[in-house]
C-alpha cells in the first residue's frame, strides 16, 4: 500500500499572474509521474491569451517536486480540461498513455485521441469528434481487453455556438479499440 501526503511544490510560471489548472496525472512505465496542465487566461491582464499549448511536467519523486515544466507542442489546447489514462499491454510491453482534449489551439473543438509510450512524443490521433468539444474522460471499460478505451466528453451539435465555452447541451460516449486504429493513432 503507498502512503500519499500533500505535496508543498509550487509550479513555476512562465508568465507573471498565469494561472494553470484542471491538472491530470499518469504514471509512467518507469514508476515517474507525468502532469498535463492546461494554461488560463493571465488574472490580472485580459489581454493576454492562453498558451495555446499544454504544458507538461514530470516528478520522480511522487508528486514532492517537479521538473520543469515545456510546453507539448504536440498537444494543442484552447484552455480546456483533458484527459489523461495509462492503458496496460501485454506481456513485456510498456503501458500506453491515451490522452483527449479538444485539439483546436483557438477553439473548443476537434476533440481528439492521441496515445504515447513515454508522454515525451504524442501521436498525431484520430478525430473523435469535429465540432465543438469541451471536458472528456476516459475508462477502460473491461480489463480483459485493455486496448479498448470508452471516452464520455461534453459536445455540441452545430457548429456555430454563440459562446466559446457554454453551453454544452449533450454528454456523448464513444469506444474506440487502439489495436484496429494504431496506424492512426
Amino acid at each position: 500500500a503507498k502512503n500519499f501526503q500533500v505535496s508543498t511544490s509550487k509550479f513555476s510560471h512562465a508568465r507573471p499572474n498565469d494561472q494553470f489548472d484542471e491538472p491530470a496525472v499518469v504514471e509512467r512505465a518507469d514508476g515517474s509521474l507525468l502532469f498535463s496542465i492546461r494554461g488560463n487566461y493571465s488574472l490580472k491582464d485580459k489581454r493576454h491569451k492562453a498558451w495555446p499549448y499544454r504544458m507538461q511536467a514530470v516528478s520522480t519523486d511522487c508528486g514532492q517536486s517537479f521538473g520543469s515544466f515545456r510546453f507539448v507542442t504536440d498537444l494543442p489546447d484552447p484552455s480546456c480540461q483533458a484527459s489523461l489514462l495509462r492503458l496496460p499491454r501485454g506481456p513485456g510491453q510498456e503501458p500506453l498513455l491515451a490522452f483527449t482534449n479538444p485539439a483546436n489551439a483557438s477553439a473548443r473543438a476537434d476533440l481528439t485521441l492521441r496515445t504515447s509510450v513515454d508522454g515525451e512524443r504524442w501521436s498525431k490521433g484520430q478525430l473523435i469528434w469535429p465540432l465543438p468539444s469541451a471536458y472528456s474522460s476516459m475508462a477502460v471499460p473491461d480489463a480483459a481487453k485493455p486496448a479498448e478505451v470508452a471516452i464520455l466528453f461534453e459536445q455540441y451539435l452545430n457548429s456555430a455556438r454563440p459562446d466559446n465555452h457554454f453551453p454544452y447541451p449533450s454528454m456523448c460516449s464513444a469506444l474506440f479499440c487502439l489495436t484496429r486504429r494504431a496506424g492512426a493513432l
